[in-house]
């Protein structure tokens, strides 16, 4: 075969675990107590002490995200709620949760220094996912991708895993694939959000790795630290 006829026999097979993803577009914004889709700024809070704390130093922990349940696309969450994520930079602890939304969030007083801008999602991109090759041997046996093949897919940017910030597809696996696990099903949790080191959140998990919230049927959340 050439080499076009090589690459489009890898796309089709590919395309048969292509999955939808969403990247956020954002705007910088004031720091505020909302219920608004963001990176950073301040959380939801149902009263004036839930603010999460980090369980190691027992300070107020920095929200990393938060997602209004009422703008997520695809995936039917229990409306008016909001997840968020909390992270912890001095011991890397983090926190996830889903909380119900009534009416304006309380306020308090912010006790980290610097905390990161918010960066309001103002809507999501939707684009093509497509697995890592950690996990196409797995998937399907007969996918094996000869080196000038996978050099065009780089270059037509086609048939590869989004390693960017992103709501839903295929995880970006820095080493080797590694699905956290249902408890009760033994079943893979699916990806919920994917956070790449500096892309709209001004940090660095580790060395330039990713941090994962996972999920699973029962609306149970799982964070997987990623890094090369």
């Amino acid at each position: 075969m050439t080499l076009d006829q090589k690459y489009s026999v890898t796309i089709d097979r590919l395309n048969k675990y292509k999955k939808t993803t969403y990247l956020p577009k954002v705007v910088l914004s004031e720091n505020t107590f909302s219920n608004n889709s963001k990176f950073g700024g301040f959380p939801y809070l149902r009263s004036e002490k839930d603010w999460e704390t980090c369980p190691t130093c027992n300070k107020q922990m920095e929200l990393f995200l938060q997602l209004n349940t009422n703008e997520i696309p695809e995936i039917e969450f229990k409306k008016d709620c909001v997840v968020q994520i909390f992270y912890c930079r001095e011991d890397f602890e983090s926190l996830s949760r889903l909380i119900e939304t009534e009416g304006e969030s309380k306020k308090t007083t912010c006790e980290i220094i610097n905390p990161i801008q918010e960066k309001q999602i103002l809507e999501w991109e939707k684009c093509i996912d497509y697995p890592h090759h950690e996990e196409h041997w797995n998937l399907d046996k007969e996918i094996d991708i000869e080196d000038e093949v996978d050099w065009l897919m780089q270059e037509r940017s086609e048939g590869l895993c989004i390693r960017k910030d992103k709501l839903f597809g295929w995880p970006y696996w820095e080493q080797d694939e590694r699905y956290p696990k249902n408890e009760n099903t033994g079943e893979n949790m699916e990806l919920l959000f994917q956070f790449v080191s500096n892309d709209n959140l001004p940090y660095s998990f580790g060395d330039d790795g990713i941090i994962q919230l996972f999920i699973n049927k029962e609306m149970e959340f799982t964070t997987a630290f990623n890094c090369s």
